[in-house]
């Protein structure tokens, strides 16, 4: 059964929306600084295993 929001919008029907600030440069020395914050300050990562699995994305250049 489909069920559908009483405030549905028509995608034709909504406006662009710009972004709040433009992407960030290419770091030349190849060096970021990460942050990671969770709405409310909910817990970004389920457990170790989650936040070793990021890591490793990281150090591999898979994100």
């Amino acid at each position: 059964m489909l069920t559908y929001c009483n405030n549905f919008v028509p995608l034709v029907q909504l406006k662009t929306i710009n972004m709040p600030r433009q992407a960030r440069k290419t770091s030349g020395t190849g060096i970021y600084h990460v942050m990671l914050r969770g709405i409310n300050r909910q817990d970004i990562f389920e457990d170790d295993e989650d936040y070793m699995r990021f890591l490793q994305s990281i150090d591999q250049g898979t994100l």
